[in-house]
């Protein structure tokens, strides 16, 4: 878990006409093969589901969450190599102040 490097989380902030946030995954290392990648959105009460990845390359995995999708509030990132988690990305949602 990514939780003992203490890492604090991002926090986002999203104006209520956003239609999706776009997450950008930095891979810890580089990696040739990405075809068994997959991404999942959890929040403090577990799996919500899983991202359709809009692209990736060797260094980062690309995936848009919908806006409906997150409230706010903690979540989790968890990147797949097919069934092995690679890597988990800590953000919180936020309503945008103005």
């Amino acid at each position: 878990s990514d939780r003992a490097t203490g890492v604090p989380p991002k926090t986002v902030s999203l104006p209520l006409s956003t239609e999706a946030l776009e997450v950008h995954l930095k891979l810890t290392q580089p990696a040739a093969d990405t075809a068994g990648y997959r991404v999942q959105l959890e929040d403090v009460n577990g799996p919500v589901g899983d991202l359709k990845i809009e692209s990736q390359d060797a260094e980062s995995v690309v995936v848009r969450i919908p806006a409906n999708r997150l409230t706010p509030g903690k979540y989790l990132l968890r990147l797949f190599n097919k069934n092995e988690v690679i890597g988990n990305y800590y953000f919180t949602a936020e309503p945008l102040t103005r």
